[in-house]
C-alpha cells in the first residue's frame, strides 16, 4: 500500500526529478523523513530545527544555508511526484465498496467542494487571491472530489483562490461517468453541467441556484414557477415537502425534479439579512423573486421518482457535508492553513508533504471503515481517526525508506488501532451519516 515510501521507490523518484544525492547528509530518503517530521508539527519548523533533525537522523553536519538551498524547483518536483504517485496507487488499491441500500443504485457517489485560505502576499505570482482591504492578494484553493462508496479520490488539485468553483466544474465535465451520482453545492451549479450529466446517463442532486429560471409546463406553454403562491399554498395545508416536475433554464429548459421544503422563519430572516448586507455593498436591491425563493430549501435532481422519493433526495444531499468535515479536519488537525514568512519553494514543498500525510491517513481511515461497516455495521468518526492518526504520525515518518514487510506491519498496526474506540456517534435529534446510508429508499429499480 505504501511502497512509495520504500527506499527503492524514493531513490527512483529522486533520480527521476533530479533531486539526487548531493551530499551524504541529505539524500532523498533523509529529506522525505525530514518533511514528514515537519508535518507532525502544528507549525512549520524553522530551518535551524530542521537542520538539527538532519544531524540527529543522518549523523552528518548540514548548514542552515545548505538546507535552505535544497528547497528548490527540484524539491517541489520531487515531493509532488511522490504525492501524485501515491494518489494514483491509492485509487487502484481502494476497491472495497459500500453498496448498502440506495448506494447500490449508483457506480460512484461523488461529493466535491473547495476550501480556500490566504497566503503571504509574496506568493501572489503562484496563487492569486481576491485582494482588497480584508483579504490577501495571494490565496490558495484545494479542489477535492471523492467517492463516498470507496473513499477513492477522483480529483485533488491546487488552484488560485480567485478561480470560481463553477469554472472548475465546467473544466472537469469530461470526468463524469455513466452511473455516477454527483452531490455538489450551489457554487458548482451550471446548466451545461446538468445537461452533460444527463447526456452521460449519470445523476445529480443539487441545491437550486436562485439565478436559474424555473418553469412548469402547462397546456403546452412554459410558465414561470410562482414561488410566492406555492409558499402560501404549502403554509395553508401545513405541507412539509412538495415535489414538482419542472424545467430549468431560460433557454435550454432542462427537465428536472424539484423538491421543496419550507424553511423555518428564523432561517428565512437570516437569509434575507445576509442578502441585504451584500446588496448594500454592491449598491443594488434584492429582487422580489429572490426573496420568495428564500422561503424554501430547493433541491433538483434527474433521478426518477420511482427510484428515490422526495425525502430521500433531501437526506442524500446532506451527505455532501461529509466533505466539509474533511476540510475542517485538514485545518484543525493538520493545520494546512497555518504558515509564516518563508521562500515559496520551501513552503510548497512542506505543504505537499503535509498533504501526502493526510492522504495516507485518509486511506487508512477508509480501508478500516469499509471493513468495519461490512462486518459490524458501524461507521468510524473521521475526526476521531484523524486526530488519533496524527498523534501517531511519527510512525509514518519512521517508515520512510523501510522495506515493504515493515511498512505492511506498521500499517496493519495503525488499522487495528483506529478500528477500536473510534466509532461515529449519533447526535440526539439529528440524522447521522449511517442512518442516511442504511435506509433503503429504493421503491423499484
Amino acid at each position: 500500500m505504501l511502497e512509495v515510501l520504500s527506499k527503492d521507490e524514493i531513490n527512483r523518484y529522486a533520480r527521476k526529478t533530479g533531486f539526487v544525492k548531493i551530499d551524504s547528509a541529505l539524500d532523498g530518503v533523509t529529506f522525505l523523513k525530514l518533511l514528514f517530521h515537519n508535518s507532525e508539527k502544528e507549525k512549520n519548523m524553522s530551518l535551524n530545527l530542521m537542520r538539527t533533525g538532519v544531524v540527529n537522523d543522518a549523523g552528518k553536519h548540514l548548514s542552515k544555508q545548505a538546507l535552505d538551498a535544497r528547497f528548490s524547483k527540484k524539491s517541489i518536483l520531487f515531493i509532488k511526484t511522490i504525492f501524485e504517485a501515491y494518489l494514483q496507487k491509492m485509487s487502484l488499491a481502494m476497491d472495497a465498496k459500500n453498496d448498502r441500500g440506495w448506494m447500490d443504485l449508483f457506480d460512484r457517489v461523488l461529493v466535491k467542494d473547495g476550501t480556500r485560505f490566504d497566503l503571504p502576499e509574496a506568493f501572489a505570482p503562484y496563487f492569486k487571491g481576491f485582494g482588497g482591504k480584508c483579504t490577501s492578494n495571494s490565496a490558495i484553493c484545494i479542489q477535492l472530489e471523492y467517492d463516498l462508496k470507496t473513499g477513492t479520490i477522483a480529483e485533488f488539485k491546487l488552484t488560485s483562490a480567485n478561480i470560481p468553483d463553477c469554472k472548475d466544474a465546467q473544466l472537469t465535465m469530461d470526468d463524469i461517468q455513466t452511473g455516477d451520482l454527483i452531490l455538489r453545492d450551489l457554487g458548482y451549479s451550471a446548466l451545461n453541467i446538468f445537461e452533460a450529466t444527463i447526456t452521460k446517463k449519470a445523476f445529480f442532486i443539487s441545491k437550486l441556484n436562485t439565478q436559474i429560471a424555473v418553469f412548469e409546463l402547462k397546456r403546452g406553454k412554459y410558465i414561470p414557477l410562482d414561488f410566492k403562491k406555492l409558499y402560501k399554498k404549502m403554509e395553508q395545508s401545513a405541507c412539509k415537502t412538495i415535489e414538482l416536475e419542472v424545467f430549468i433554464g431560460k433557454d435550454k429548459k432542462i427537465p428536472t425534479r424539484l423538491v421543496l421544503e419550507p424553511t423555518p422563519q428564523e432561517v428565512y430572516e437570516e437569509r434575507i439579512r445576509k442578502n441585504k448586507k451584500e446588496n448594500l455593498k454592491k449598491g443594488c436591491q434584492m429582487r422580489a423573486e429572490y426573496g420568495h425563493r428564500q422561503r424554501f430549501n430547493c433541491y433538483i435532481t434527474n433521478i426518477e421518482k420511482g427510484i428515490l422519493p422526495p425525502l430521500a433526495i433531501r437526506n442524500i444531499y446532506r451527505l455532501r457535508w461529509q466533505i466539509e468535515l474533511v476540510f475542517k479536519q485538514c485545518k484543525s488537525t493538520y493545520h494546512i492553513d497555518k504558515t509564516h514568512k518563508m521562500k515559496y519553494e520551501r513552503w510548497i514543498t512542506l505543504f505537499y508533504a503535509r498533504l501526502l500525510l493526510i492522504l495516507i491517513h485518509w486511506q487508512l481511515y477508509h480501508i478500516t471503515q469499509t471493513a468495519k461497516y461490512n462486518t459490524e455495521n458501524k461507521l468510524l468518526s473521521l475526526a476521531k481517526c484523524f486526530i488519533s492518526l496524527q498523534s501517531k504520525a511519527n510512525k509514518i515518518t519512521a517508515l520512510v525508506g523501510k522495506h515493504t514487510a515493515k511498512i505492511k506491519e506498521t500499517i496493519q498496526e495503525l488499522i487495528s488501532f483506529i478500528a477500536t474506540g473510534h466509532d461515529l456517534e449519533t447526535k440526539k435529534g439529528k440524522q447521522s451519516q449511517q442512518q442516511i446510508i442504511d435506509i433503503i429508499y429504493c421503491i423499484s429499480k
